[in-house]
């Protein structure tokens, strides 16, 4: 074998270690649950005092969640959470991925239409 094919594997097999290594890195986060997490600011969800459909939570938490910058991912790991039980249980599940602000509901006013 000549000095250049030497030189080449030599080579080969460095590449092949820090492929490694990144590779254990990865299988690492991804055993402790943080392949898919990503940094993003909490979005704030307003949530209707009087009419609080379970659908339409979802659908607005998973909205702002993937406008954060959460990714998919996150959005549907909450959506799967969040259905997986009662009413009570969505909205603290929801409150884990969001920050929430309850608003009245707009009441319609017909004093003085005819």
């Amino acid at each position: 074998m000549g000095r250049e094919e030497k030189f080449q594997l030599k080579m080969a097999i460095k590449r092949l270690r820090r492929k490694k290594k990144k590779l254990q890195e990865a299988l690492k986060k991804i055993r402790e649950g943080k392949a898919m997490e990503r940094d993003y600011e909490k979005p704030t969800v307003a949530l209707e005092e009087e009419n609080g459909d379970a659908f339409a939570i979802v659908g607005r938490v998973s909205r702002a969640l993937v406008m954060a910058g959460a990714g998919l991912h996150t959005a549907r790991q909450y959506q799967a959470e969040a259905m997986n039980g009662d009413y009570a249980h969505l909205l603290q599940v929801t409150a884990q991925y969001v920050n929430t602000e309850i608003v009245e509901e707009a009441e319609d006013d017909d004093e003085g239409n005819c």
